[in-house]
């Protein structure tokens, strides 16, 4: 036990032991308690710095190993197929199975999706179609015919001047400007259920074509080059 409070230059390690003890009493989860206890760490250095202390505790504090959530993998085939079976009668759903099938086969950020505009689309001839990816770490990544035909009808629906390939939308229609960042992020959630895999957010998309793309027998250079990853 001991005083419920005490002066700063006071603390010892025994008190911040308590503190852990504490907290592990609450039932926090590792990740949390690693968070609190990596902000007390700093402000124990930060008050040591000050001369507010007379030894820096934060920096014999410990801390929990972070934990790594496994993420949500789904093999690209499979997600391909469910992607093919949704609907497209409307030009709302056939932005939506572009954005989807754009994600998947080029593994591009939600951030760089947002910013692919119409003359990002290319195709020389059959079995050559490709899209360049905006940005900062701009590249170009081959497609399929059938994803580049499907952005050319999306196109040929377009009404207005939209430059954006998949412009937002709300209950009211066209946005005329490119879908958000947050926007896909909604949309990947809405459609989750019904693409069969509930807990699949944007990211799954990115993690499932490098899964794939493995599987195809792709070096790490290339993987790293399609996803605008610095080698090395």
């Amino acid at each position: 036990n001991g005083p419920k409070t005490k002066a700063l230059d006071q603390i010892e390690e025994r008190d911040l032991d308590r503190y852990q003890a504490h907290l592990r009493s609450l039932g926090l989860k590792t990740n949390t308690r690693r968070r609190k206890l990596m902000t007390l760490r700093k402000f124990l250095s930060y008050l040591a710095g000050r001369k507010k202390m007379p030894t820096d505790l934060g920096k014999t504090l410990p801390t929990p190993y972070k934990l790594e959530r496994i993420p949500v993998t789904v093999p690209a085939t499979e997600l391909l197929k469910v992607i093919r079976g949704l609907p497209t009668d409307t030009e709302l759903d056939l932005r939506n199975v572009v954005l989807f099938r754009t994600l998947l086969e080029t593994g591009c950020l939600i951030s760089e999706a947002s910013k692919i505009r119409w003359q990002d689309w290319h195709r020389g001839s059959p079995g050559n179609a490709s899209v360049e990816i905006p940005g900062k770490n701009a590249r170009k990544i081959l497609i399929s015919d059938e994803l580049y035909g499907s952005a050319q009808e999306l196109k040929s629906r377009r009404k207005g001047e939209c430059p954006w390939s998949f412009q937002g939308f709300n209950k009211f229609g066209s946005l005329g400007q490119a879908i958000s960042s947050r926007g896909i992020e909604i949309l990947v959630k809405s459609y989750a259920k019904k693409l069969g895999y509930p807990e699949i957010v944007p990211r799954t998309f990115r993690h499932s074509a490098v899964l794939g793309w493995f599987q195809q027998g792709m070096s790490e250079e290339e993987i790293q080059a399609r996803l605008g990853l610095r080698s090395g």
